[in-house]
């Protein structure tokens, strides 16, 4: 699980922009409410398309996803150890839950 201070050291590497006067100091930190592992697996003819991405869920409703070439994904991807999660079927891991 993502704690808070990596939730905001994540949040200081999110490429978006804060609409608004006090977009500066604002605390996204407060409006997230996940972030949550997946892979996806779709079948192709004979073989499978394996694709993983990280969601960040707002508690507006929005949702911000990374995808596997994101230096961000990578570097989630890392902190949480996920590379020693076998991928033989679609999986949805939370990494974060807001309290």
């Amino acid at each position: 699980m993502i704690n808070s201070d990596e939730l905001n050291q994540i949040l200081e590497n999110l490429p978006i922009i804060i609409e608004g006067d006090n977009s500066a100091g604002y605390d996204l930190s407060e409006d997230v409410s996940s972030i949550v592992y997946y892979v996806d697996i779709f079948e192709c003819g004979n073989s499978d398309i394996v694709r993983r991405h990280i969601d960040i869920d707002f508690i507006f409703g929005d949702c911000y996803e990374l995808h596997e070439e994101d230096a961000l994904f990578q570097s989630i991807f890392t902190r949480c150890n996920l590379q020693t999660i076998t991928e033989a079927s679609e999986q949805k891991i939370v990494l974060y839950q807001k309290p």
